[in-house]
């Protein structure tokens, strides 16, 4: 029930947080650079881990080539990156928990 309730404090905190900002600020870069601070915010609260998708997305040449039309949401191209970046993740995480296959005794 903690987990919970830590997890409703920061998520109602963030999306107020959110709507206030892009009141006072359109720009799409500058909400985007928010929305990102706000996520590494909950994520530290609530002890989760966090796939940095982001700095992905920003070190592609171009990234406004990854972004869908609203700017803000991923295009084909983005959601491709989002799939290797987690799938990346994941595999490092077994990595790091499961013994290398050949450690296995055989029965």
């Amino acid at each position: 029930m903690l987990l919970y309730q830590s997890i409703r404090k920061c998520t109602i905190s963030y999306f107020k947080h959110f709507i206030e900002f892009f009141l006072a600020n359109k720009n799409i870069e500058s909400i985007n650079n928010h929305n990102s601070k706000c996520i590494e915010q909950v994520a530290e609260e609530t002890f989760t881990h966090l796939i940095d998708i982001r700095s992905k997305v920003l070190n592609v040449d171009d990234y406004t080539f990854v972004l869908g039309e609203d700017g803000v949401h991923p295009s084909l191209e983005g959601y491709e990156i989002i799939e290797r970046t987690v799938t990346e993740y994941i595999r490092d995480m077994i990595d790091h928990i499961l013994p290398p296959m050949n450690s296995y005794h055989q029965c």
